[in-house]
């Protein structure tokens, strides 16, 4: 829809996207495509790095539970490390288009309720099995566990670190409020529900933040420079008679 829209000439048209794990936004950036990525992986990932997850700690949680982890900081740093590895396989999976079900396998169901840490090997299995031709689960585990470096890491150019997505952060988020952090019922700490309850939460501030003041300047922009922001056409598929 953008696209056609810049083709059209439509003023300050431009299109705010999740990176993923691919380098599709890369490419339409130096297509001159305007296109403007959240930061790190998605929106979610974005906000899961504001006051927006301390905020819903405090909300879900148990002060002093929360406290007891040594605060939502730390809560984080154990958080990441679930979800770097399912990062890695996230990469590897795009780059190498091996089509991984990712939304066939519940990540929080593979995260220990006591200490917060992935199984690996189980998820990984848990992928092979869900998957068309998965590569063996022994190589999705040397991927998981970085004993396979992967050939090309995606990153966030605004140098937001760990990489991650932000659905996989708020599963093992959700784990954590749980037991770890809180009492809460499985059914309440779903990736999805507590997606919606950090949007809400962040929206406020997104505006503000160095991110929406960039935005807000990226969309200025684009009424003084036009040049080169329109999109290569792409190739019509050859008609069948």
């Amino acid at each position: 829809m953008t696209e056609q829209l810049v083709a059209w000439g439509m003023p300050e048209a431009a299109c705010v996207v999740d990176r993923d794990f691919d380098h599709e936004i890369k490419q339409r950036e130096s297509d001159g495509f305007p296109v403007f990525a959240y930061e790190n992986a998605d929106l979610e990932a974005m906000a899961s790095r504001t006051d927006a997850f301390e905020l819903m700690l405090s909300e879900l949680g148990s002060e002093q539970k929360v406290k007891d982890k040594g605060g939502p900081a730390a809560i984080a740093k154990i958080i990441y490390a679930a979800v770097i590895p399912v990062a890695r396989l996230r990469c590897a999976n795009a780059a190498n288009g091996w089509g991984l079900a990712f939304d066939k396998v519940e990540l929080a169901d593979k995260v220990s309720l006591k200490t917060l840490e992935l199984n690996i090997r189980g998820y990984c299995a848990a992928l092979s099995a869900e998957s068309i031709d998965p590569p063996p689960v022994s190589d999705l585990v040397a991927v998981a566990d970085g004993s396979t470096p992967l050939a090309q890491e995606v990153s966030c150019p605004r140098r937001s670190y760990p990489y991650y997505r932000g659905r996989d952060f708020l599963s093992v988020t959700g784990v954590a409020l749980r037991r770890q952090v809180g009492s809460c019922q499985k059914a309440a700490t779903d990736a999805e529900h507590l997606a919606g309850i950090i949007r809400a939460i962040a929206c406020k501030g997104v505006k503000t933040s160095p991110w929406g003041k960039d935005l807000q300047r990226f969309i200025g922009d684009l009424n003084t420079s036009p040049a080169g922001r329109v999109p290569r056409p792409r190739r019509q598929p050859d008609r069948e008679d």
